[in-house]
């Protein structure tokens, strides 16, 4: 079971994390 929830959330989970990393690079490193 734990294997199926894992499966089903990890590209969730990764999609959110790439989601972080781009939105807080915006915040920390702004285009002039």
């Amino acid at each position: 079971m734990a294997a199926v929830i894992d499966r089903a959330t990890r590209p969730r989970f990764m999609r959110a994390m790439t989601f972080a990393c781009l939105l807080a690079r915006n915040y920390y490193a702004p285009s002039s």
